[in-house]
């Protein structure tokens, strides 16, 4: 008995030959006795495979088969990952019927061929103009006769069913590839499946058969260890002469028929209730001169034929004329210091789209400029186009493609492919200017209120502070701590103190208060926390409020610019965008293209005059087109910019556009590549990003694109000039003026004092105060006390450098005790 997670595989070869039997029987009950099985593989014929079936089937052991086969009846323990003969005979019959075959041969090689092609035999029944020829291809392969006779036959269409080994896609076909043979044929691997690289043999591609017993295996052996390794299954010998059965082989062939969205080499694995395979995919392939393309491809959902194939055969080596007219980055002459003749004269997005297009679809082409130099527009009195529209209509071009909007109008008169760059009308206007900061920015970190609640809060603990020292006993101190019985004591935190206390607090500096009680220091703790909080939080705003510098808008909606007459807006006289605004009939844009029509001078430009018009005349003109163009233009130009109208909360772009449109290529009549070709490899293109990339590459790449950009990258952080920081000298220079004006009224107060208790004139006073005060020598001041005896009467100066203006002053120092 042999645990899963130690099982070997074992491979053998069972005879497949219908003589043969007996004998696999024989081999495989003697390895089931021996050793067990999990599952078989194979064979492919009958009646060896029904043998090997009815076995499985009466053991409960997996039987995993990669061969055709149509029997009837429900086979309980059998997977089959080879499409079933219905399905392969639906997709015969839809690819003739696609093809319109009214005359054909079919050419089999053996009975279950004609299985295979049962469905297809059956379509003479059903359409009595149906003509088949019905024949077997020789076993000595001298297929040479049978080709004649079918060649005298007149017929020209071959239905080839053959052995899988001869898969079409390991054939040889160079000998045809130039011989206007037409050979279609179905391949079920999938060549761009993860693991086929590693899995080619050496020198010829993967057949069929191997990619099927590759995808059995595998799909075997992830079902085996996901299922059984949990449970530690075993694999128990079975003897085929009694009625005992391995245990978990329903399991696991039920787990891998429920296997959805696997997919292997060929291509999507699902199985329907029966076992038979239910999803799959064959590729339609067909011989060109580059060899087998994919022409399509056939699902049980249907046929699906690519266009591709079909277009660049009709379109064989002719070349298409393109016109264009020179425009950036459409279409534009290439700068070389070289003289350049025809395609290579020109670059740009749209020269990149019909170079890719030509490459998908085998054509060729050739860029004209159009004379007009106008993608074009119709004359409402003759009804003529004019243009690179007029160009298509009368079959000089074949192709047109620039930033050619798609219009009702122009789709009357031409075809046009999906857009291949969507947009929107902008508005082209210069930068808007920057509002230098306010002078006072420095008061903008904190709002009103918050300055408000912080000087609430410094009167607050000031008083605060003034209360509890008065009230706490210990902040009343011995002002001469050298006399140890004092009569009195001193507290120094008064009301004066208090409030400086609190502003040096506040500014980060000391005030040399120290308050001495518990009380008083948690009031002073929590006024530092309290400071050192909001002090951070304004530091880490200051910077960006200093450096902010406020856009100023003219305008923030279609509204305000329709209202006001300062600022002239045009567009280009014509095109699609003039016709947005000529045919709208929704306020603002009816009455903006009233002011256009009679603006003078005019308003109306040519697209590169109005870009122009819009940086000379900075901010009194403004220019509507396409938004694309602008991108590219503001991309080069860094004083201009977009602005969309509908939103103003974005800082450059004003909303959303005002229509939604797009470009595309416009086709004319006499072109042999259809718009709905050019469409789908458009689509194509649009999923595997080629035009996102050449959209980049053509913005912000080439021609000095994105130079804006660096711009702003390559800036350093601006300086900060006066604007900026101004209000903060203004704030130095009232608290400096105000502390001379306090300076002044502190002196004038006292000198009043003065002359008032000695009786002396207050004008004599205040000369004496002032000689000593601009005299600027010495660095002591005497005191002066009122003299009361006559013995008083002298003046003892603390410096000699000021005693003489006190002498004859009445004034001097009492020294009795």
């Amino acid at each position: 008995m042999a645990p899963v997670t130690a099982a070997a595989l074992l491979v053998f070869l069972l005879a497949a030959t219908p003589a043969a039997g007996y004998y696999n029987v024989t081999i495989v009950c003697a390895t089931l006795a021996e050793v067990g099985m999990a599952a078989i593989f194979g064979p492919g014929l009958e009646p060896a495979s029904g043998h090997i079936q009815a076995i499985c089937d009466a053991k409960a052991i997996p039987h995993i088969q990669t061969h055709p086969r149509d029997v009837g009846g429900r086979r309980q323990f059998s997977i089959n990952l080879h499409p079933q003969p219905a399905m392969l005979r639906r997709a015969f019959a839809e690819i003739l019927a696609k093809n319109h075959w009214e005359f054909f041969a079919v050419l089999y090689e053996d009975n279950t061929s004609l299985l295979r092609l049962q469905e297809l035999l059956q379509l003479a029944s059903f359409r009595p103009e149906l003509r088949m020829v019905v024949r077997q291809l020789p076993a000595d392969e001298h297929y040479r006769h049978l080709l004649r006779q079918l060649m005298h036959d007149e017929v020209r269409h071959v239905v080839l069913d053959c052995d899988i080994k001869s898969d079409l896609h390991t054939v040889n076909l160079v000998d045809f590839q130039y011989s206007g043979a037409n050979i279609t044929g179905l391949r079920l691997i999938n060549p761009r499946a993860q693991d086929i690289s590693g899995l080619q043999p050496r020198g010829r591609l993967l057949k069929t058969e191997e990619a099927l017993l590759y995808d059995s295996v595998m799909l075997f052996a992830e079902a085996f260890y996901d299922l059984m390794n949990p449970m530690e299954a075993t694999i128990p010998p079975l003897d085929c002469k009694k009625d005992n059965i391995w245990m978990h082989g329903d399991s696991l062939i039920n787990f891998m028929r429920r296997v959805e969205n696997r997919n292997g080499l060929t291509g999507r694995i699902e199985f329907d209730t029966e076992g038979q395979r239910s999803q799959f995919s064959l590729d339609l392939l067909e011989l060109s001169d580059s060899g087998l393309t994919e022409r399509g491809t056939w699902t049980p959902s249907g046929l699906n034929i690519s266009k591709r194939v079909a277009a660049a055969a009709k379109a064989g080596n002719r070349t298409l004329i393109v016109t264009t007219i020179l425009k950036a980055p459409y279409t534009m002459y290439k700068e070389t210091s070289t003289q350049q003749q025809g395609n290579d004269r020109f670059e740009g997005i749209c020269v990149d789209i019909i170079d890719e297009l030509a490459k998908e679809l085998n054509f060729n082409y050739s860029f004209r400029l159009n004379p007009d130099d106008t993608p074009g527009r119709e004359d409402p009195v003759t009804g003529k186009w004019n243009g690179m529209i007029g160009e298509l209509l009368d079959g000089k071009a074949q192709l047109a493609i620039t930033d050619l909007t798609i219009t009702k109008a122009r789709q009357e008169v031409v075809e046009f492919t999906m857009q291949w760059l969507s947009l929107g009308i902008g508005l082209l206007y210069t930068k808007p200017v920057k509002q230098p900061p306010n002078l006072f920015s420095f008061l903008s970190p904190l709002s009103l209120e918050v300055w408000i609640y912080i000087a609430l809060a410094y009167l607050g603990v000031s008083v605060l502070m003034f209360l509890l020292a008065r009230f706490s006993p210990y902040e009343w101190v011995n002002p001469h701590p050298c006399n140890d019985e004092p009569e009195e004591l001193e507290n120094e935190v008064n009301i004066r103190n208090g409030c400086w206390f609190t502003i040096g607090s506040l500014m980060q500096q000391g005030s040399d208060i120290a308050p001495k009680a518990v009380s008083t220091r948690m009031v002073a703790g929590s006024w530092w926390f309290f400071t050192l909080i909001m002090v951070s939080s304004y530091t880490a705003n200051l910077a960006a409020f200093l450096t902010v510098e406020t856009l100023v808008s003219p305008i923030s909606s279609a509204e305000d610019l329709a209202r006001q007459s300062e600022i002239k807006y045009g567009v280009q006289e014509g095109g699609s965008t003039a016709s947005f605004f000529k045919q709208s009939r929704t306020y603002p844009f009816d009455k903006m293209w009233k002011v256009m029509e009679n603006a003078e001078p005019s308003v109306f430009e040519k697209t590169k005059a109005g870009i122009d018009r819009v940086s000379e005349e900075a901010g009194k003109y403004a220019y509507f087109m396409e938004s694309s163009t602008i991108e590219y233009n503001i991309e080069r130009r860094c004083d201009l910019t977009m602005w969309l109208f509908l939103n103003a909360a974005h800082l450059f772009k004003v909303g959303g556009l005002l229509d939604n449109k797009g470009y595309g290529i416009a086709v004319g009549k006499t072109s042999p590549v259809s718009a709905s070709e050019l469409t789908e490899v458009i689509l194509k293109m649009q999923e595997d990003g080629r035009l996102q990339r050449l959209k980049t590459m053509w913005w912000k790449n080439k021609k000095d694109g994105g130079k804006c950009d660096e711009q702003v990258a390559k800036g350093n952080v601006a300086a900060l000039t006066l604007k900026n920081v101004g209000g903060v000298f203004v704030c130095l220079m009232c608290g400096m003026a105000l502390a001379v004006i306090q300076s002044c009224l502190e002196f004038i107060w006292a000198v009043r004092q003065q002359a008032a208790e000695e009786n002396v004139p207050f004008a004599s006073e205040v000369m004496k105060d002032l000689s000593f005060v601009f005299r600027f020598r010495g660095n002591t001041k005497p005191v002066r006390r009122p003299i009361t005896s006559d013995e008083d009467e002298a003046t003892i100066p603390f410096s000699t450098n000021s005693s003489g203006q006190y002498a004859a002053s009445g004034y001097g120092y009492n020294n009795r005790t």
